[in-house]
């Protein structure tokens, strides 16, 4: 869920199949320009790491910007 607090869980397959799963927290959100949640990998458990993604507008288009 998209609130601060709220969790998440993505999962993504590569080229080859392998599966990849990654979990987290929204630690802040300023709607349209930023996200910062935690990110952790469900294969290396307690190895959390925080992302930071920013929004930028740029006419018709959006920038994305990530930083871990």
């Amino acid at each position: 869920e998209l609130t601060i607090g709220g969790k998440f869980r993505v999962q993504f397959s590569d080229s080859d199949s392998s599966v990849h799963i990654a979990r987290g927290e929204y630690l802040n959100i300023d709607k349209y320009k930023n996200l910062n949640m935690t990110w952790e990998w469900e294969s290396e458990p307690n190895q959390i790491s925080e992302l930071n993604v920013d929004f930028i507008s740029m006419n018709d288009k959006t920038k994305i910007i990530l930083k871990f």
